[in-house]
């Protein structure tokens, strides 16, 4: 459904360019419209919103027309944008040729490449965009606003000698700028769910209570993960969404923004795994087996604050751990969560690797944390000493920054 408003010049409606990007529940975004016009705008999430902002001039009169400001080139290949559908959907075409897209809608659409080879940004109804073809290739691509209407340009023959692709928009009202390709993601240990454009890969999940699951949206669309257990919030192209399953059952979700989008992860009961050389030599020697709370206490608390562990040291050679921050007056900005490693006994040395995810204060994936520790196991077995170096690893895979600290601890009593 279309909403439309007429407003007066004099009332100077404001809007900033983050009209078009998400709002949370309650926010606000406002933009300037300095001049008088027709300007149809749409929800790039749901975009079956529409709505339709009229600006009256000094007479108080709406101008019916906006018009563009660069013509298209008059031997372009001319693809039409009506009824939400690009019109022919496929085209083939020589290298060397410009094809340009003219928006003959009602409502605004992008032009926006499947691999990232152009994107018109958004144009309203009677502005265009046109792409010059230098390299041969397939080049699907779709529209942002309304991710049903799909695309391809085929362009066949040798590429254009000094030549490169070239995006030409052809409207002064395409004046929104794409947003910047986001940077991959670093995926913490554990199974993974690539969101594509539009569906959840693998669509079913089988993984042991206590793994950690990581969602990447691999799309060219804003999606989310919604069932009982979660709901990640729209995760724009590029972002990941996380959760650990602790207990066993079936757990079905969903995307919000598109229903048919449906998958399942299925959390089976941990299975102590067969012995392995660590469990072996842990075996030959006494060690922290059982339940320990240690104080991590890092050199220099820039990067990673004071932190307070629980780990579950296993026979195995596993173990699992949950941090907190120690106490203190400052309040963190970044939190550990749940981490999975090994430990083994090296000369009488007790030497322990983990994974750790960190969240930001909004409880999202933020970065991953890895530690390598050594310690020494007291005569009595009561304590734990040692040393612990670390890396955080951020979403983009470069690593934010290394450190190195203290631990100690003492085993925590549990009588059945």
């Amino acid at each position: 459904m279309t909403r439309d408003a007429t407003l007066d010049r004099s009332v100077e409606p404001t809007i900033t360019t983050a009209d078009l990007r998400r709002l949370v529940e309650g926010g606000t975004a406002t933009v300037v419209l300095d001049s008088p016009g027709v300007f149809p705008y749409a929800c790039l999430i749901h975009p079956e919103m529409t709505g339709v902002i009229r600006v009256r001039d000094e007479n108080g009169l709406v101008p019916e027309t906006q018009t563009t400001s660069q013509e298209v080139p008059a031997d372009a290949r001319t693809v039409v944008i009506a009824n939400l559908a690009f019109d022919p959907a496929t085209i083939t075409v020589p290298t060397g040729t410009t094809v340009a897209w003219t928006n003959g809608d009602a409502v605004p659409h992008t032009v926006t490449s499947t691999d990232g080879a152009f994107d018109s940004g958004i144009f309203d109804p009677g502005g265009s965009f046109a792409f010059t073809f230098n390299e041969p290739g397939a080049f699907p691509y779709v529209c942002q606003l309304h991710p049903q209407m799909q695309g391809t340009v085929t362009a066949e023959g040798e590429p254009v000698a000094g030549g490169e692709q070239a995006a030409q928009p052809a409207s002064a009202q395409a004046a929104t700028p794409a947003p910047a390709e986001a940077p991959s993601q670093a995926t913490p240990s554990g199974a993974s769910v690539s969101i594509v454009d539009f569906a959840f890969e693998p669509a079913t999940l089988q993984v042991a209570s206590g793994h950690t699951v990581t969602w990447t949206n691999d799309g060219l669309s804003p999606h989310t993960v919604t069932g009982d257990f979660a709901d990640s919030g729209v995760l724009d192209p590029g972002q990941t969404f996380s959760h650990t399953f602790e207990v066993e059952g079936a757990f079905d979700y969903f995307c919000a923004i598109h229903p048919e989008m449906v998958g399942s992860v299925e959390v089976d009961a941990v299975q102590a795994p067969p012995a392995s050389p660590v469990a072996a030599a842990n075996q030959e020697t006494a060690g922290p087996e059982g339940v320990w709370l240690l104080e991590l206490v890092p050199d220099n608390d820039g990067i990673l604050g004071a932190q307070r562990a629980l780990i579950a040291f296993h026979a195995s050679g596993m173990l699992e751990v949950d941090f907190a921050a120690a106490p203190g007056d400052a309040v963190p900005t970044n939190l550990l969560a749940s981490g999975h490693g090994e430990w083994v006994v090296r000369d009488a040395r007790w030497n322990i690797a983990l994974a750790a995810l960190m969240n930001d204060a909004d409880q999202r994936f933020a970065a991953t944390v890895t530690f390598d520790g050594e310690g020494q196991l007291s005569a009595d077995g009561t304590a734990l000493e040692g040393t612990f170096t670390f890396d955080v690893v951020g979403t983009n895979g470069q690593s934010i920054g290394q450190g190195s600290g203290t631990f100690s601890g003492q085993p925590v009593p549990l009588d059945p």
